[in-house]
């Protein structure tokens, strides 16, 4: 009969690797789940502020867009007239061609195109988070010429006594999210973004449903 010899294994030392190849093995497999995981931040952060184009097939406009973390927004104000509630600043029409439209909420829910939605305000925060926070962090990236490419556009107001005010120094961006109440002329409030040249400050706050607003909308 055939004598099969066992290979000896040294005592204190288990497997085919030994303690120290052990060691080694699980240093390696560290060092390459974080050598994947820095090439997958690596490749999120150079999606970060691409650009791309949306073209909006009820009237053929085309608007920029742009990846701001896992979110896709427009990068231009929405310029899509629903008639009553949407107004170009002082009524020239050369003032949407440049600024977008401004809306009343109701009208805005009617702007938006398919496939498209007005941001809610946890969007929004969330947008202000990834930038820096709000404030003067946001506002700085959100700019024209700011890092995230969002390219604000200061297209000013609509009032409900119908004057229009702070084109060039102010913009505001409806939200989907609001409250209804008794008060504030029955309209309730919504939540919009604010972002305000003078100040450089951008923030949540409220406003009346009846103002006329920006839009910018965000992606399915």
């Amino acid at each position: 009969m055939k004598t099969v010899r066992r290979l000896a294994v040294p005592i204190g030392v288990k497997g085919p690797f030994g303690k120290e190849g052990t060691r080694l093995l699980l240093f390696l497999v560290v060092l390459v789940a974080a050598q994947t995981s820095l090439a997958q931040d690596r490749q999120r952060e150079e999606r970060q502020g691409d650009l791309g184009t949306f073209t909006d097939s009820r009237d053929g406009k085309t608007y920029k867009t742009v990846n701001i973390g896992n979110q896709i927004w427009m990068a231009e104000n929405l310029n899509y007239d629903v008639g009553k509630g949407s107004y170009c600043y002082d009524n020239d029409s050369a003032n949407c061609s440049k600024y977008g439209r401004l809306y009343t909420l109701e009208a805005a829910k009617r702007a938006v195109p398919r496939g498209w939605h007005l941001p809610s305000r946890s969007e929004f925060d969330q947008l202000l988070s990834y930038l820096g926070g709000s404030g003067r962090p946001a506002y700085q990236r959100l700019v024209e010429g700011g890092s995230s490419k969002f390219n604000v556009l200061f297209g000013g107001t609509h009032s409900n006594d119908g004057y229009f005010a702070t084109l060039g120094s102010q913009a505001w961006f409806w939200s989907s999210s609001g409250e209804s109440f008794i008060g504030d002329f029955f309209t309730g409030e919504a939540k919009q973004l604010s972002v305000n040249r003078f100040t450089q400050d951008a923030r949540v706050y409220g406003s009346l449903k009846t103002y006329a607003f920006s839009v910018r909308c965000v992606k399915d």
